[in-house]
């Protein structure tokens, strides 16, 4: 139906895959959002970084649980990005967060934490 409207779709083949790679994505902006550090200055200190990379283990923990398989580099290649953000950046939990407004970390931390439990 999007098509015939004029609108363009780009369906991924493995839409569970994108789901939980969504879910370790998310895993690490909850944890931005609660620290109030943008990626640049998160990334460079240590103790942080871990405390990310041990939530995107978590979550990748759970995902091999249901049978899903992220790519092995998934987690350094966000640690990586992270650390490559222009100055300040911010991940849009952070800024949801800090205006008040409902984020997406209950219904995307949550439901892993739901279905890791």
């Amino acid at each position: 139906h999007f098509e015939k409207a004029g609108l363009p779709v780009d369906l991924p083949n493995d839409c569970e895959l994108k789901m939980w790679d969504k879910f370790l994505l998310s895993s690490c902006y909850s944890i931005f959002a609660i620290a109030r550090a943008p990626f640049d200055v998160g990334s460079a200190v240590a103790p942080f970084k871990e405390v990310l990379r041990k939530g995107m283990e978590e979550t990748n923990a759970v995902a091999k649980a249901y049978g899903i398989e992220l790519p092995a580099n998934a987690v350094t290649d966000y640690l990586e990005g992270f650390s490559k953000a222009p100055p300040n950046a911010t991940c849009s939990t952070l800024r949801d967060f800090v205006d008040g407004v409902p984020t997406e970390a209950g219904g995307l931390s949550g439901a892993v934490v739901r279905l890791g439990a």
